[in-house]
């Protein structure tokens, strides 16, 4: 608890006084057969290495949420690449599954596909 209130702080001071310039990519990827729209979100002076982060939101929002665009931006300037992704329930218009296995896929294939990117 104390380390995600640590991470939030920062990310707060981050946010409200930060200068470096970010790259915000809106694409789409295809991994193991699944469409997905994603929000990418980096440093701009940064080109590898970086650790990721990704934020998947819950069922009633959306990647485009301020919240999510604040949360990736202020990881981002601490040295994160940020991923945005929507659930593929969300953009189906249905509801998560009972196991959460459609979820668990969706992660899986978020982390694999970017973690074979030249960024992470």
């Amino acid at each position: 608890m104390i380390r995600i209130l640590s991470l939030s702080v920062r990310l707060l001071v981050l946010s409200l006084f930060s200068v470096s310039a970010l790259t915000v990519n809106q694409t789409h990827i295809t991994t193991k057969g699944k469409d997905y729209a994603v929000v990418e979100t980096r440093l701009e002076s940064s080109i590898k290495n970086m650790p990721l982060l990704v934020i998947a939101p819950a069922k009633n929002y959306t990647m485009y949420g301020e919240l999510f665009e604040k949360l990736a931006a202020g990881a981002a300037q601490m040295g994160y690449y940020v991923v945005r992704f929507n659930w593929s329930f969300v953009t189906d218009g249905q509801e998560p599954s009972a196991d959460l296995s459609r979820e668990v896929e969706d992660l899986e294939n978020i982390i694999t596909y970017y973690g074979t990117t030249q960024f992470i």
